[in-house]
């Protein structure tokens, strides 16, 4: 996982971009104003890509350089590049333009406060410029692309989405924390920590003093349980499963958030333990589980660097449903069709490398189409109430059953 940058270099890239852009606005060689992504060229640290921005076409011919002062701030450009991006304040694009502006304004005294935030405080705050909250993601990103930053490293976060509980105790340099002494039913969430350099990262050995802005965990689990459901992972953490088994239960409530993923990726590889996915027998269960292990949005540079690689599909899958069914544990009333879109969903999926490369996966899929039908895992309770927690998860993790 990449560092995060220290907001003293954040501020400073911030400072040497709105520089460059008013000497550009006030020399008589440039037409249009253009915040330019920051690069590694010790000549020229402004030069601008070849290529553009998607929101941003190319003009007939780029405005000329205008050369940097020989001072402090440009002295330093030379070490940041974000690659082939520029954001130029075209007719169409001026709104964009002064989007992102903003956003690094609001940034800049962000940081020197020496604060931080959400995304969703950031369009509140300009609620009157921005038409809605992707459009305030939309240049909250930029603003990051440009200065060769993540997200985190402007001060701005997610609100917490994920839940962690279980066998994990986690201690700093002035407070030990453990989520199996659940604060409430959900656990402890999952917060922007996980994505920072403060985030737990190493086992504490007997004799390693702690150190000041680190954390450090000790666990006996041996699994940890994804759940794609927030309604399943309460029920398991209002049960109590980690006693039953030792584990770490985590949910992303749908498509997990970075936080979430760093968070699982970080656990499963430093306690060297599986990662197991519970999701519905459905297609889109199946997405949600291999984005902990393969990766979701393209958007994030460190994208694979919150993959959980030894993620394995623990439940519901096909294959167990029709036990389940054969048994007489389940009627037919909590089978549903597969609709137009979930076979065009198990379609796409069957072209992922990944699935291409696994018969058992394969094999799952086809048995889904071939049925023509789906079930969620809150099926399940028509056995009994406790039936998921009690009983089917309980002994299927200790059977192995998972692939």
């Amino acid at each position: 996982m990449s560092a995060v940058v220290s907001a003293a270099v954040v501020i400073e890239r911030i400072e040497v971009l709105v520089s460059h852009l008013i000497e550009t606005i006030g020399s008589d060689t440039v037409n249009i104003p253009t915040l330019l992504a920051l690069s590694f060229d010790d000549d020229d640290p402004f030069n601008i890509s070849s290529s553009d921005s998607d929101d941003d076409p190319p003009s007939s011919s780029p405005p000329p350089q205008s050369k940097p002062q020989n001072n402090k701030t440009n002295k330093n450009a030379n070490k940041y590049y974000t690659g082939p991006f520029r954001k130029r304040m075209t007719k169409d694009g001026s709104k964009s333009f002064v989007s992102v502006l903003l956003v690094l304004d609001f940034v800049h005294s962000l940081l020197m406060a020496k604060k931080t935030t959400t995304v969703r405080e950031v369009y509140y705050r300009y609620v009157t410029h921005f038409r809605n909250q992707p459009e305030c993601d939309t240049a909250i990103f930029e603003a990051a692309r440009l200065l060769n930053v993540e997200r985190g490293s402007l001060g701005i976060f997610a609100s917490p989405k994920g839940w962690i509980c279980g066998k994990l105790t986690m201690t700093t340099s002035s407070v030990t924390s453990r989520y199996d002494s659940l604060p409430s039913i959900q656990g402890t969430p999952i917060t922007s920590e996980w994505l920072t350099s403060s985030a737990p990262t190493l086992k504490r050995g007997d004799d390693q003093m702690l150190e000041e802005g680190r954390a450090y965990f000790e666990s006996d689990a041996r699994v940890i349980i994804v759940v794609e459901k927030e309604g399943v992972y309460m029920r398991l953490s209002e049960d109590r499963f980690f006693d039953k088994l030792d584990c770490i239960v985590v949910t992303g409530k749908g498509i997990p958030d970075l936080a979430t993923r760093a968070c699982v990726k970080i656990l499963s590889t430093e306690l060297d333990i599986p990662v197991l996915g519970l999701c519905d027998c459905n297609p889109y269960g199946l997405q949600v589980l291999l984005t902990y292990r393969k990766g979701g949005t393209a958007r994030s540079t460190r994208d694979a660097s919150f993959m959980a690689s030894n993620t394995q599909w623990l439940g519901l899958r096909p294959s167990q449903a029709v036990r389940l069914a054969e048994d007489g544990k389940l009627p037919n009333s909590v089978f549903q069709q597969l609709t137009a879109r979930d076979i065009s969903k198990i379609s796409s999926l069957m072209k992922v490398p990944y699935i291409k490369s696994s018969q058992q996966y394969n094999d799952e899929l086809e048995q889904m189409l071939e049925s023509g039908w789906k079930m969620e895992l809150e099926a399940l309770s028509w056995v009994g109430v406790d039936y998921l927690s009690e009983e089917w998860l309980l002994q299927t993790i200790l059977n192995g059953d998972y692939i």
